[in-house]
């Protein structure tokens, strides 16, 4: 791939309509693919939670046990990988 990568990080507040955004973005997963931008779900309702947003929760709390700071790194290669992926967007106000 060429080109800068760049990862964007929404660490929201909770209760300050991080949720909300994450549907939005969610919703315009289209649009986003369609300008380079990938966001990984993070629907805890729905059990869809990629791999890169427990490893961050993970990080946070300081558990980096069995290799989670390599496994997050490793799932952030994978998504890069994808074809057309410039910027990875991660909203998640657990981190």
């Amino acid at each position: 791939m060429t080109g800068a990568r760049t990862i964007l990080l929404h660490p929201g507040a909770p209760k300050t309509g991080s949720t909300s955004l994450q549907y939005y973005f969610y919703d315009q997963v289209a649009a986003l693919r369609a300008n380079g931008v990938l966001c990984p779900p993070r629907m805890l309702s729905r059990d869809e939670v990629d791999p890169l947003h427990r490893a961050l929760v993970a990080l946070r709390n300081a558990r980096n046990a069995g290799g989670v700071l390599e496994r997050g790194r490793a799932r952030l290669a994978e998504l890069f990988a994808e074809p057309g992926v410039q910027t990875i967007l991660l909203s998640n106000e657990s981190i």
